[in-house]
């Protein structure tokens, strides 16, 4: 059974339905899929087959004893396609079938057409487009223009060589295929089986790696389904980044003023204070980046977005959210687009939460709560900043006054010693300073919160929704779905910019 908090891994497979049996595969395989069992150690693990005689059969029986769920994305209807079969295969078909988590007819992609290939090709493109790694079994041939088959499935996933739907986005080709290298059953001599990695290698193994750190980082919520999960892994992840602002804004003053101190009132020990406190806003900025703790927050929000607009989606299509994604979300946060997908494959089918009218009311709803709070927070950051600059100035005119009266500034007449003077000059140097340094820091600290530009961004989404009723209807509108998800890329945006950094 899905784990229905995490992210799966999908590992689709195609291949060749014979291949030479003397080429010993298996090991080549059952090597692949437990090195994506290691790294992933977090993850539920699903294999994604069309279940053909050959290759496709042989990758899902190993990935079973491997633990794999597997999810079986057929062609065309099972009675149908049992046509293909012998008496034996079919018999295999139906044990292997039985043991599949979730069985479905993979929807139409391109064009529809009355053809017995056209089907077989849009479970090959479903299969490509909807994985996170394509397990490929494959001598190496040449694709076909509009074929079917093992060559033309590496093709799309490499080079997204089908019609995609209008209503898609622009996507990046950067598919990752593990080609398992056999020989065809008619080649008298069997080839070396090895693999040979074709995409972009590292770009997907990043993927896989920081959806395993996402799902690991879900145990730790008590969240019931995937969306109640992103939102919490979204709102821990804010909690330390703002802390970590807070430390540094509050570590930096400290600074200032025992640099102060030390200058000023001959406070010479506290030099060791400096380094102490300069020390620590190293470290603080260094464990912010190791621990990624704004971007964790920012992508685990882009993937809550994702999936709140992905409940009220057509599920028997085969769009989904991070087809619609722009060109920028795709290349921010390419773990969010695939884990989509992926999402997609375990939910094909299935029904939508509501209709497009309730999620339009909803999210005004939301957003109309969400302006209160933000322009609430935001009021009173306003207020400390200006209590802070008010105290600056008043230490300013005090220190104007004090040098005018008892210093003498325009009289040339002090009225104190020399060093009472230099004293209660020290303090006022000091009080300025400090002052100075926490409106400073503070201005810092409330301006990567981004306050502001969150406010205008909540009144966008109040005036989108309110002028949306046309789009109402039982699934929501690609429109709407551009236009939501358009400003999320731009919320990620400008909350990008409010990474932990040192500035003195």
């Amino acid at each position: 059974m899905q784990d229905v908090k995490k992210i799966p891994i999908v590992v689709g497979v195609t291949g060749h339905r014979q291949y030479n049996e003397k080429d010993s595969v298996d090991p080549v395989i059952r090597e692949e899929l437990k090195r994506i069992k290691a790294m992933c150690p977090n993850s539920p693990l699903v294999i994604l087959s069309s279940l053909a005689d050959g290759a496709d059969r042989q990758c899902a029986k190993i990935a079973l004893e491997e633990g794999y769920t597997m999810i079986a994305a057929l062609p065309m209807e099972k009675s149908e396609y049992a046509n293909d079969f012998s008496k034996e295969s079919l018999e295999e078909f139906e044990e292997l079938l039985s043991k599949a988590e979730d069985v479905f007819i993979v929807p139409d992609t391109e064009p529809h057409k009355e053809t017995r290939e056209y089907c077989y090709r849009q479970a090959d493109i479903y299969i490509a487009e909807h994985c996170h790694l394509l397990m490929a079994l494959w001598d190496g041939s040449e694709p076909v223009e509009g074929g079917c088959g093992t060559a033309e499935t590496v093709d799309i996933r490499l080079n997204n060589t089908f019609t995609a739907p209008e209503e898609r986005n622009i996507c990046p080709d950067n598919g990752l295929v593990a080609h398992i290298i056999v020989s065809r059953e008619e080649t008298s001599e069997p080839v070396l089986c090895r693999l040979e990695w074709k995409g972009d290698r590292a770009c997907f193994e990043s993927v896989m790696k920081k959806t395993d750190e996402y799902n690991k980082a879900v145990d730790k919520t008590d969240a019931e389904d995937r969306l109640c999960a992103a939102d919490a892994v979204s709102m821990s992840n804010q909690k330390y980044s703002g802390r970590v602002l807070l430390f540094i804004a509050i570590i930096a003053t400290s600074l200032t003023t025992a640099f102060l101190l030390y200058d000023e009132a001959s406070l010479h020990m506290l030099i060791i204070a400096c380094g102490i406190f300069i020390v620590s806003l190293i470290l603080i900025v260094k464990i912010a980046e190791r621990n990624r703790y704004l971007l964790k927050y920012l992508e685990a929000r882009v993937l809550a977005e994702a999936l709140r607009i992905g409940e009220y989606m057509d599920k028997k299509s085969s769009i989904c959210a991070s087809d619609l994604f722009t060109w920028s979300m795709w290349t921010d946060n390419p773990w969010v687009g695939w884990a989509v997908r992926a999402i997609h494959v375990i939910e094909q089918g299935k029904e939508s939460k509501g209709t497009g009218k309730e999620f339009i009311e909803s999210q005004k709803r939301y957003h109309e709560k969400a302006l209160k709070r933000v322009e609430k927070k935001d009021r009173t950051n306003q207020n400390i900043l200006l209590i802070a600059l008010i105290i600056t100035i008043i230490s300013y005119v005090a220190a104007l006054v004090f040098e005018i009266t008892a210093g003498g500034l325009f009289s040339g007449n002090p009225l104190m010693s020399y060093e009472r003077l230099e004293f209660y000059r020290a303090v006022l140097k000091i009080v300025m300073g400090v002052m100075s340094a926490a409106t400073l820091f503070a201005g810092n600290y409330y301006g990567k919160l981004s306050m502001e530009e969150e406010a205008d961004d909540h009144m966008r989404m109040i005036l989108l929704f309110e002028n949306s009723k046309s789009e109402y209807g039982e699934e929501l509108s690609y429109k709407l779905i551009r236009e939501i998800l358009g400003e999320n890329a731009r919320w990620y945006s400008y909350k990008s910019r409010g990474k932990a950094e040192i500035s003195l």
